[in-house]
């Protein structure tokens, strides 16, 4: 993740989706907690607040697990341990973890069933609790699909019945369910969310983009614009 698109993307994003995950998963002392993805280490700082948890975060891009050390390190997150690994081969024994997570990463990795399939092969079998977050499809995420996002894989998997298939091809059609969850995403205006899902890029704000998050600009100027998420968890105590 570019810096400034993580900047802007993490706190006005990926944040307030992580923080329901967190609270799905609601994790105890004692658990250990593994993040696939690591996305702009919001569930390892969420997840790692308490000195009695371990977190593992698991990302195969070098640069992603080394802001996600800053970012951590920033935060005085200390126990939280930094892999490099794909998503579809993890270097956790069975049923290692209490909680395991994927904050929009999961659609991204390169065999994203085998991912899933690993992430249930770690996971406790008696007390774990999953929490996927993936974006809906694209209708129901205006701030991606105004940047011309919705063909892409974020939204692979958010179209009726495509979450379903996805956990049946992992095998794990008996202990996790499908369900959907809403928040609203805010930027300061269409400057600050051009900024944020582009990278910072100096090409111009697009007409189109403009024209679809307009309904969404409050009379400040402000953007505040809601969104959902498909949700992929189980409740395993």
């Amino acid at each position: 993740m570019a810096p400034l698109h993580g900047r802007l993307l993490v706190p006005t994003v990926l944040r307030p989706f992580g923080e329901h995950l967190a609270a799905l998963a609601s994790p105890a002392g004692g658990d250990v907690c593994v993040d696939v993805g690591c996305e702009g280490a919001v569930m390892p700082a969420l997840l790692g607040r308490s000195n009695e948890r371990l977190c593992i975060a698991v990302s195969d891009d070098a640069e992603t697990l080394d802001d996600a050390r800053d970012e951590l390190s920033l935060l005085h997150v200390r126990n939280a341990a930094l892999i490099r690994a794909h998503a579809d081969a993890l270097p956790l024994r069975d049923g290692c973890a209490q909680v395991v997570t994927a904050l929009f990463s999961l659609p991204h990795q390169r065999d994203p069933v085998a991912a899933l399939r690993e992430m249930l092969r770690t996971l406790d079998s008696h007390h774990g609790r999953l929490a996927v977050a993936m974006w809906s499809e694209p209708g129901a995420v205006p701030h991606l699909s105004a940047a011309g996002g919705e063909d892409g894989p974020a939204h692979a998997f958010g179209h009726p019945g495509a979450a379903e298939h996805l956990v049946e091809q992992a095998g794990g059609t008996e202990r996790v369910t499908v369900s959907r969850i809403h928040d609203v995403v805010r930027f300061d205006g269409l400057a600050h969310w051009w900024a944020a899902v582009a990278g910072g890029t100096p090409a111009p704000l697009p007409a189109r983009a403009a024209e679809i998050l307009q309904p969404f600009v409050a009379p400040d100027g402000t953007l505040r614009i809601p969104c959902e998420a498909v949700v992929l968890a189980t409740t395993e105590r």
